[in-house]
């Protein structure tokens, strides 16, 4: 029977090293995510006024469940509706923008602002999720 402290050690140690393996995963899904969002993003500047572009990168590639399916389209909205890391970039486009890969807790986001009317946004968005086929 072995002792307890033993026990306790080759706990602890596997319990680090599952953690260094997780977070090594999750760093490596992070930079390839990234360098996707910004090959995506070049793309998409050459062509801002071609919003069925936009729209083909949206379904093609976005893992938003709410908008992929329709070009990346988003309902209208209002700032104080959405993330706020998005709500700033937001903020600063004109109509027609496309902004740089916006990262938050989700991935990275590609927005094309369509519309500002007073208070109320229309955007279409293509979302990057981090390691989108792990669980």
């Amino acid at each position: 029977m072995r002792n307890k402290p033993f026990c306790v050690i080759t706990f602890l140690l596997f319990a680090y090293l599952n953690s260094f393996a997780q977070k090594s995963k999750l760093s490596h899904c992070d930079s390839s995510v990234r360098a996707k969002a910004f090959e995506i993003y070049q793309g998409l500047i050459k062509n801002t006024a071609d919003t069925s572009k936009f729209a083909s990168i949206a379904i093609l590639y976005s893992n938003d469940t709410a908008t992929a399916a329709s070009g990346g389209r988003a309902e209208r909205f209002k700032l104080n509706d959405c993330d706020e890391t998005i709500a700033k970039t937001i903020k600063k486009m004109k109509p027609g923008d496309i902004s740089k890969p916006i990262e938050n807790s989700q991935g990275f986001y590609l927005i094309r602002l369509n519309n500002k009317n007073g208070k109320w946004y229309e955007m279409q968005d293509i979302l990057l999720r981090f390691c989108p086929n792990s669980n």
